[in-house]
């Protein structure tokens, strides 16, 4: 005997309402009339009722027939029933059999028909605690007739319809929350009780004129504890003729990851869904995937074929087995943009420095990185980048030429998010003892020169002091005696008599400081000054230090130059004049002629009205999509900034910068940074819309708060906006950007994608409906 969890008590109560009779059961099932030769049902109790919805289980017309092992009237409070063991399982006579429905029905098929079809929908709780156990309910129609006697409804394999069935997929809440067969569990390590197979079609073979019976009985299988049901509808005849019963479910299609690929074909994409076989094929825009790989039944990979006509546009996703097809209107689109997916950011590398002879391993941290993530050191590829996850890379750094550089990380196209980073190949530092320079007290760098006067006094304080304390002994006269001669003779009476190779070099550490915040990389504006401190230098033993500056990376044409503060050049600052990437190196030097290392800042300047849009959410599995519109334009099409239309053509064609750049699609997969920007570098005169989509919940009927920053003139514009809490389909309209000026106006309104005109996306859809 089985126990159950205290959230499935058994209820044992005498009987509250009597079963729906058999012609009101017959009616639900919509069989004409006159088909019916007559209709029994049998169970303890009230086991039968007719049902138009269960949860989210919809009845194809009016209603239909819901057959349970407990009782039907309580189905949806979640409990169980024991009422005892009757009747006997035609399929397993041996098999002790509880709390039986049980529905009998005699049809005369009409005349031209070969077939009888209906839909049924089973249902446990059995699910997923006792899946392989004998406590395996089970859900079965035995035909008797001319054509086939025996049960009709199994899966593929010819398996009897209980919790082991291969069709038995549907565990989820919002397929199941509201049916009472999705419950809190004690037991399971799942946290739920509950699951079904979904609406699937048994077809089976008849002959005209002929009276066929079925009997439909759902039951407890070894006792009565944890219940079972079934929902049955849509009965109808059908002229096909099949050989022998089949039973099967169509093929479902919800989402497509990533929803948006280039036009060139050759990316991948990942089909989500249910019931998918190995017979499944696919169709992107109407042309047929050549390589479409099956994992599991409910994820279908697929290479992205080519568009047709060479153009970017939105176009249906159809999957479709040998028994049914299923089509997702406006479920991906091709775009003009050479890969798909998120570009990647280096954010920080460590150490920010290597031998220039290559070979040591550095790690660099980000977003978005990839198998075709490539590390560039200048012009200078790294051979050998290891991809530890998405936000990790390992990197054998390759023979370089010494000195500051900036360091990329792109995809295979070059795309990249972000700015670069500073990085410094070090050599061997020239060691300046290997010159000789005097220095104070007739001493040299080399340790060369005469005896100084202070030297020999030292060797007389010595020896008395040592003939004094008796520590002394005439072997050891001349030995003090030799010593003081030795620094005197070497003149090294003083920290400046020793060898500079006794001493370490000073060691540069150079930052911009923007926004308060002391960062070795940073992006502003043009015409935007940035503060350079090289405060955290150090020398030997707090050697005075002198600063050295210079920018030795700069874009074309730029005129920018370093200023120094009016006391020392510890602080400095420039201002850049022309969009691009620049590289400032600190190196700094002691008193005695060490230079240190350079260290280095990695600044990228962006035009003075330029700005950048961040959308952040923190719920996996929504899909939340960021649109800048412009002024003249329309949400969803030319005028509109998104993963849809990534790189549209906005503005000069020989000016790079004033297009806007849709920088990721982050469709919410759970292993994806949940993130998109937008960024506009040179905006021509006007004003942008920001727009936030919620185009998939994946089923969660939950809401997704989405979070919005800007970014004006290299720093961080305050937003009085709160996150919004936006359900699937709902569209924010954040705030507008005026250009020139750069003024905000917050709007926070929400809509809904289709009133503003947006196209019908991700919509599944019936190929019989």
């Amino acid at each position: 005997m089985r126990l159950l969890p205290l959230a499935a008590a058994l209820v044992a109560l005498p009987a509250s309402a009597l079963a729906a009779d058999a012609d009101t059961l017959v009616d639900a099932l919509d069989l004409p009339a006159d088909a019916v030769v007559s209709a029994t049902t049998s169970g303890l109790y009230d086991q039968s009722d007719v049902r138009a919805e269960l949860g989210p289980i919809v009845a194809t017309s009016e209603d239909m027939v819901l057959l349970t092992s407990g009782y039907a009237s309580q189905v949806l409070s979640g409990e169980d029933h024991d009422l005892g063991s009757t009747g006997y399982d035609p399929t397993e006579p041996s098999s002790p059999v509880y709390d039986q429905a049980l529905l009998e029905i005699s049809l005369r098929v009409p005349e031209g028909m070969h077939s009888l079809k209906f839909d049924w929908y089973f249902l446990s709780r059995e699910y997923p605690y006792y899946v392989g156990s004998s406590y395996n309910d089970r859900f079965t129609v035995v035909q008797s007739g001319a054509l086939f006697d025996g049960n009709i409804v199994f899966d593929e394999a010819g398996s009897v319809v209980d919790v082991n069935n291969a069709l038995f997929t549907v565990t989820d809440a919002l397929s199941l929350e509201g049916t009472g067969f999705w419950r809190v569990s004690s037991v399971s390590q799942t946290g739920y009780d509950g699951g079904g197979t979904g609406w699937v079609t048994t077809q089976t073979p008849v002959e005209p004129g002929e009276v066929v019976d079925l009997r439909i009985d759902v039951h407890d299988v070894a006792d009565g504890v944890y219940d079972s049901g079934v929902v049955i509808d849509n009965f109808r005849w059908s002229e096909e003729e099949v050989v022998d019963p089949k039973s099967g479910a169509d093929v479902e299609l919800h989402w497509l990851s990533p929803k948006s690929a280039s036009i060139e074909g050759g990316d991948t994409v990942l089909l989500s869904g249910r019931r998918f076989t190995a017979d499944t094929r696919v169709w992107i825009g109407g042309v047929e995937v050549a390589e479409v790989h099956l994992h599991g039944d409910n994820l279908l990979e697929a290479s992205v074929p080519a568009s047709p006509d060479g153009h970017p546009r939105l176009v249906d996703v159809v999957a479709a087995n040998d028994t049914s097809e299923a089509t997702l209107v406006g479920g991906f689109t091709w775009v003009e943009r050479a890969p798909s997916g998120t570009p990647p950011e280096a954010q920080s590398v460590d150490p920010q420095h290597a031998e220039a002879t290559g070979g040591d391993v550095l790690v660099v941290t980000g977003t978005g990185f990839g198998a075709d993530s490539r590390v560039l050191f200048g012009d200078v590829a790294a051979t050998d980048v290891e991809l530890v996850s998405g936000t990790e890379l390992r990197v054998t750094v390759p023979a370089l030429e010494a000195g500051s550089m900036l360091l990329r990380v792109t995809d295979a196209s070059g795309r990249s998010s972000g700015g670069p980073l500073p990085f410094v190949a070090r050599t061997k530092l020239d060691d300046p003892s290997d010159h000789v320079t005097p220095v104070p007290g007739g001493c040299s760098a080399a340790g060369g020169g005469s005896a100084g006067p202070l030297a020999v006094l030292l060797s007389l304080l010595l020896a008395v002091a040592l003939r004094r304390s008796g520590g002394l002994r005439s072997g050891h006269v001349a030995t003090a005696g030799a010593l003081g001669l030795a620094l005197a003779v070497s003149g090294c009476s003083s920290d400046h008599g020793l060898r500079a190779g006794a001493h370490p070099h000073p060691e540069a550490t150079a930052f911009a400081i923007v926004a308060d915040t002391a960062v070795q990389a940073a992006q502003v504006s043009v015409g935007h000054p940035v503060a350079l401190d090289g405060e955290s230098s150090r020398g030997f033993h707090g050697a005075v230090l002198d600063w050295h500056w210079r920018i030795i990376d700069a874009p074309d044409g730029s005129e920018s130059e370093l200023e120094g503060t009016a006391d020392s050049w510890r602080r400095a600052r420039f201002t850049p004049d022309r969009p691009g990437e620049y590289l400032v190196e600190l190196i700094v030097s002691d008193h005695r002629g060490r230079r240190s290392h350079p260290s280095a800042v990695a600044i990228q300047a962006g035009d003075a009205e330029g700005f950048r849009v961040r959308l952040e959410w923190d719920e996996p599995g929504h899909d939340l999509d960021l649109h800048l519109v412009r002024q003249d334009g329309d949400y969803f099409a030319d005028g509109d900034c998104f993963y849809g239309r990534p790189q549209p053509a906005w503005g000069d064609v020989e000016v790079g910068d004033d297009d806007p750049r849709h920088l990721q699609d982050a469709d919410g997969s759970a292993d994806q940074l949940r993130r998109e920007e937008i960024l506009l570098s040179a905006p021509a005169a006007g004003s942008y819309t920001v727009l936030v989509h919620h185009l998939n919940d994946r089923g969660s009927l939950q809401t997704a708060p989405a979070q919005l920053t800007l970014w004006q003139d290299g720093e961080e514009t305050t937003l009085d906006l709160e996150p919004r809490e936006l359900e699937q389909d709902e569209v924010w309209r954040a705030f507008s950007i005026t250009v020139p000026g750069g003024s905000v106006t917050e709007l926070d309104e929400v809509t809904d994608h289709l009133t503003l005109g947006g196209p019908i996306l991700n919509l599944p859809v019936d190929p019989e409906g």
